[in-house]
């Protein structure tokens, strides 16, 4: 899946088949164009577009995901995000499925700083997470390329990203692709 911002809005790409060798995204993506102006689509149109070749039992919980990921862009301005692999696994003894990547590319438009760098300095502090006294290595204050991962900042921002939501395996880096 990817979400990228253009001039006329944002264009969010879903495919159902993912990984390395997923060959030509554009080609295969399911597209749903949000336009700068528009009305936020319903969850029916969300479903209905992105969502054509997901089985019933996914749909919900994709759309969820897909609206709750699109929410967190647009309020800390991202220019572009993917996530592949994304994968939705059936729910096991009567549990709902849940959702999984592996890999998050993203960029931050910088020109909305003086907007949202409050939230973005959320994810170089390391003393929200350990403590006000946190330091790095060499004992200085937090500096600009320290703190988190972003799926941390999220989970502190949007509650509502809580981990019952998304799965992460353990032990995993996240690098950032430029």
């Amino acid at each position: 899946m990817c979400i990228n911002s253009n001039r006329e809005g944002d264009s969010i790409l879903f495919t159902h088949e993912g990984g390395v060798d997923v060959g030509d995204v554009d080609a295969k993506a399911l597209r749903l164009d949000i336009g700068v102006t528009a009305q936020f689509p319903s969850r029916d149109v969300w479903a209905e577009t992105l969502l054509k070749h997901v089985p019933g039992e996914k749909k919900e919980i994709l759309v969820d995901f897909l609206i709750r990921l699109y929410s967190v862009y647009v309020d800390l301005h991202f220019a572009y995000l993917e996530i592949n692999p994304l994968i939705c696994l059936d729910g096991v003894n009567g549990a709902p499925p849940t959702i999984h990547y592996l890999d998050m590319a993203a960029k931050l438009d910088q020109t909305a700083e003086s907007i949202c760098g409050p939230k973005w300095a959320i994810a170089r502090d390391l003393s929200v997470y350990e403590g006000a006294n946190a330091a790095t290595s060499k004992g200085k204050g937090v500096s600009a390329d320290r703190g988190p991962p972003m799926v941390r900042l999220m989970l502190r921002i949007y509650p509502q990203f809580h981990q019952d939501l998304i799965v992460r395996p353990t032990g995993l880096a996240s690098p950032l692709r430029s």
